[in-house]
């Protein structure tokens, strides 16, 4: 039972052709199906009741350097040309929009 063929090879000598692709699309199946039953398990849950209590106290310590990292990155952009100019074509926008 030594040799060097991958699996895919190994199918195919079986006459399992596109084995892997088949593979992969029963595996997207079958993960689509487990997260559609969860899913509709879980509809009448809020999100609180589902995460993990480390998993929310992560989320809400990682709240400031998110913030920091937006308002960077929001900066960076409205600073560029491309971001002046999207904010005038907004400021335009509103004023024609406002005076009306």
């Amino acid at each position: 039972m030594s040799t060097q063929k991958s699996t895919a090879q190994l199918l195919d000598s079986l006459g399992m052709k596109n084995s892997s692709f088949t593979l992969e699309q029963r595996l997207h199946t079958f993960i689509l199906g487990k997260y559609e039953t969860w899913s509709e398990e879980n509809r009448s849950m809020s999100l609180k009741d589902i995460v993990p209590p480390h998993l929310q106290q992560k989320a809400l310590d990682s709240i400031p350097d998110l913030s920091r990292f937006i308002v960077k990155k929001g900066k960076g952009y409205f600073d560029s040309v491309e971001g002046e100019r999207r904010l005038v074509d907004m400021l335009d926008d509103f004023s024609r929009n406002g005076a009306s």
